[in-house]
Parts: C-alpha cells; sequence; structure tokens
C-alpha cells in the first residue's frame, strides 16, 4: 500500500519513522508539522469575544472547555475552592457534547448555583456565577474572554483536547493528567512553563487556579510562553501546500 503513495507529510519525526517502518521509502517523507499551530481568531470571533468581556465586566474569569460526563462535577468543585478566595470569579462552562447541555443545566439547578445560559440569552450579571455556554462553534471567543484556560477530556481517560486553541490567544493553560491525544503540543508548553498539568482532583485544580487568580503577572507571562511556542511552530499549512503543489506541478 505504501508504494502506491507519492508523498507523505507527518506532523513529528517519530510519526515518521512509524511509516518508515511499515514500509515507506525515506524519500517520499516530509515532516511538516501540526497544522493545529496555525489556528487564528477570526475577526468574527474576535467580536464576539470583545463584547461577552463587556458583558462580564472586571472579573476572574475561567473557561472549563470541553467538559465531559464527570468532568462537570469536578470543575464546580474547583469554582467553588477559587469562590472561597475570589468570591467575584466566574467560569465559564463549555460541555463537549451538544446533547448533554441540559444535564449539565439541570446538575447545575440541582447544586443551586447562580447560573446564566447563553443559549437561552439569560442575562449574565455581577450574581451569576457559572455561564452555560450551550452553544456550538464559539469556543475560540470563549477563550479570548477568559483569563485561564482549563482544557477538559484531560481529567478522564479520553485524552485531552486542544491547548493549542488557548496557548494561541495568550492564555494560560491547565490541563488534567490525562493528555496523551496532545502530547507534542502539552510537551513543548510544559518545557517552556506555558501549562500547568494538575491531578485529576477538584482540590489540585482549585489551588491551580487560585494561583493565578491572584497572580496577573504570572498570568500575562505564561500567556506570552504560550503563544511564543505557538508561533514558533507555526508554518505546517503552508509546507504541505508547497509539497502539493510541488507535485501538482
Amino acid at each position: 500500500m505504501l508504494d502506491s503513495v507519492t508523498l507523505l507529510a507527518c506532523q513529528s519525526q517519530q510519526d515518521g519513522e512509524h511509516f518508515v517502518r511499515l514500509g515507506l521509502a525515506r524519500e517520499k517523507l516530509h515532516i511538516t508539522g501540526n497544522v493545529k499551530f496555525d489556528i487564528e481568531l477570526s475577526e468574527d470571533q474576535k467580536k464576539i469575544g470583545q463584547q461577552l468581556k463587556e458583558t462580564i465586566g472586571n472579573r476572574f474569569v475561567w473557561v472549563a472547555a470541553s467538559t465531559h460526563d464527570s468532568e462537570e462535577e469536578l470543575m464546580l468543585a474547583a469554582h467553588k475552592c477559587l469562590l472561597k478566595e475570589n468570591p467575584n470569579a466566574l467560569l465559564i462552562l463549555v460541555p463537549r457534547h451538544p446533547e448533554r447541555f441540559n444535564d449539565v443545566s439541570r446538575l447545575l439547578e440541582k447544586q443551586g448555583w447562580m447560573f446564566s445560559r447563553r443559549s437561552l440569552h439569560d442575562t449574565l450579571t455581577h450574581n451569576t456565577q457559572i455561564y452555560l455556554a450551550d452553544t456550538l462553534g464559539e469556543m475560540m471567543a470563549l477563550f479570548f474572554t477568559c483569563d485561564v484556560a482549563v482544557v477538559a477530556g484531560s481529567f478522564k481517560p479520553i485524552g485531552g483536547h486542544n491547548v493549542l486553541e488557548p496557548a494561541a490567544l495568550s492564555k494560560p493553560v491547565i490541563s488534567g493528567p490525562m493528555i496523551h491525544n496532545f502530547i507534542q503540543a502539552v510537551d513543548l508548553l510544559k518545557a517552556s512553563d506555558a501549562i500547568d498539568i494538575v491531578d485529576n482532583d477538584a482540590m489540585s485544580l482549585g489551588t491551580a487556579l487560585c494561583v493565578l487568580a491572584k497572580n496577573p503577572n504570572l498570568r500575562a507571562a505564561k500567556g506570552e510562553r504560550a503563544l511564543k511556542v505557538v508561533d514558533a511552530n507555526r508554518g505546517a499549512v503552508n509546507k504541505q501546500f508547497a509539497l502539493i503543489q510541488q507535485i501538482l506541478n
């Protein structure tokens, strides 16, 4: 099968070596990098984010992005820890799957949270403790709004989600320990001290949030380092485009 391949573009040398071991001729292998580093914030998403920031006002805001079943409970427990030190903090909770939006809303009601639902255009006031972002296609806008991004799917054996999206917006990133889907990206961020990997419990997450909440300079430094990692690894799309053009010509 691999004999019929004209060219193969891989995101890392390690991935490429796997294909060579399977029989790919080495001259057909090109290492182009990870296309996820080429993410950019659209003007529409930026506008949405700016409007939401104006509505929220001067509060510490963290996003729990792409949460799965049972991860919401952990995020809510961590938020309770944070509220003890920062009563004005706001959690933007973003469940991963639309079919769970109503389940998460019922969970918030059951626990007695003051929350607003984005899909219902609920008013977000200074009393709102949790903003349930039960919409689709707005993740980058929500990351633009926050001070800290917690990328979920990493507190369960799912493997984590895209840590590069908040990093590309200069946001400090927190992740759980189960990150096998994004090992390369996480390793690069860890090497630059641009991500915090916390244990799989609410106390560890809450403590990390409290540290960042009371240290704006630390947040800014970590966010700046995260952006530098992304910028240093951009270009995969253009490299692949150039290879395709070369073949077509």
